[in-house]
């Protein structure tokens, strides 16, 4: 869950690399589309990318009501100081980067300025968890603050572990677009190359969506329901919702995949329902 980490401060550049994708955005008519970034690259997230990435999830998070319940006192220099070296610790924690973690960051940035404009969080348990696994996940749960977080992430979790169990899986995290670009298939890019990678695994793919976004994926990235989690967090705080509830979702790997934001006539219509479910995703 997002909100156990992250912050603010300024955007840090972004490169090609051999392993990125790159992405232009034209009208049908071929012209460009005013007022986005012409072109955008996707690829792996460096442990340079963090302050930016924590100074996405801020701006996008920042009037989230759990998060103001969380963190009363505002994003202070210490808070924002420790969601970046958390964000470091899980970049470079990567197998990739020859760690024993399981995060996997994308960031999407501009191609002509480089800037990170958006970023993506998925996890790799290609390898299942095991009970021991388990066990620590609730350790770590039972040590939340302040309590309404700790129990809704402990119901998901429980969702989680009854659902998948010792399973090869990838887990969907969660995403963050600056409000400048929800509207330039970025969102789109992103969460394609996470399901590409999950397809060219064989791997079954696991969501916790709200119920905004429920129906773009049953219909868009052929999820399946599997479980529904409703928590009463107004017993913690009147600005807290009575009836919090996520969709534990499931999507099988299927090789043919192809890439929404490549298939989609409407485009901006399809980009601004990913935005609007992406940024209400976990509250």
């Amino acid at each position: 869950i997002m909100s156990a980490h992250l912050p603010s401060s300024p955007s840090s550049s972004c490169s090609s690399s051999s392993s990125s994708s790159s992405f232009n955005h034209n009208d049908d008519d071929g012209s460009k589309k005013s007022a986005l970034p012409p072109s955008f690259i996707v690829r792996p997230a460096t442990r340079a990318d963090a302050p930016a990435i924590a100074d996405i999830y801020t701006q996008v998070r920042k009037d989230n009501v759990l998060e103001r319940y969380c963190h009363p006192d505002g994003y202070t220099q210490s808070v924002m100081k420790e969601r970046i070296s958390q964000f470091e610790k899980e970049i470079e924690d990567h197998p990739s980067n020859g760690g024993g973690g399981v995060h996997i960051y994308l960031v999407a940035c501009d191609k002509e300025t480089s800037d990170v404009m958006a970023f993506i969080e998925w996890q790799d348990y290609s390898k299942g968890l095991s009970d021991d696994d388990w066990i620590k996940l609730q350790r770590d749960t039972d040590t939340l603050e302040p309590p309404p977080l700790r129990e809704l992430v402990g119901k998901l979790r429980q969702g989680w572990r009854e659902i998948m169990g010792a399973k090869p899986h990838y887990r969907f995290e969660s995403i963050y677009v600056l409000e400048q670009h929800r509207s330039s298939c970025v969102g789109t890019a992103l969460f394609d190359e996470g399901i590409e990678a999950a397809d060219k695994a064989h791997l079954p793919l696991y969501f916790e969506a709200w119920p905004e976004a429920r129906p773009l994926y049953l219909s868009k990235f052929d999820c399946v329901d599997r479980l529904e989690v409703s928590v009463d967090l107004s017993k913690y705080s009147t600005e807290l919702p009575s009836n919090h509830k996520n969709y534990l979702m499931t999507r099988g790997p299927q090789p043919q995949h192809k890439h929404p934001h490549h298939e989609d006539k409407d485009q901006t219509k399809s980009e601004t329902t990913l935005q609007y479910v992406y940024i209400h995703y976990l509250m």
